[in-house]
């Protein structure tokens, strides 16, 4: 499943499905709007199966009117998240995950390649719900 314009793809890795949200040129508005379409797309389509989430966020701007909507969209859906990754993040949007992790009391993870973030979203050895709750930015 891929629809371009929607910056929203699913890809399977080692008969794992992760969602790939791509941010990259959207206004706040096209980015409030593939949050929710994301988040309607997981529920329909993984009934059983933990979201597997690449949240990329290479030219794009994380503002607050954007954050809250997130917040709220997470809030009612984070008993389904099995994981999320993050890509494209400047020292700005770090900062910015840090807290969103902390709100949620998970450790969510940013990296530098999409690649890295694959991995560690399909190792079943690996996990955002630490015990300790301190963010790790992996660099």
């Amino acid at each position: 499943m891929s629809d371009a314009m929607s910056g929203l793809s699913k890809i399977e890795v080692d008969e794992k499905v992760i969602y790939v949200i791509d941010y990259a040129g959207c206004n706040e508005t096209e980015m409030m709007a593939l949050v929710q379409k994301a988040r309607v797309t997981m529920l329909e389509n993984e009934k059983d199966s933990p979201f597997l989430i690449l949240s990329s966020h290479e030219n794009s701007y994380l503002t607050p009117a954007f954050m809250r909507y997130v917040e709220k969209q997470t809030k009612e859906s984070i008993h389904r998240i099995g994981k999320i990754a993050f890509t494209g993040l400047d020292p700005v949007k770090k900062i910015i995950v840090k807290g969103y992790s902390l709100m949620f009391r998970r450790n969510f993870k940013v990296f530098k390649t999409r690649e890295e973030a694959i991995a560690y979203l399909i190792n079943a050895k690996t996990s955002d719900q630490d015990s300790d709750v301190k963010p790790t930015l992996h660099d």
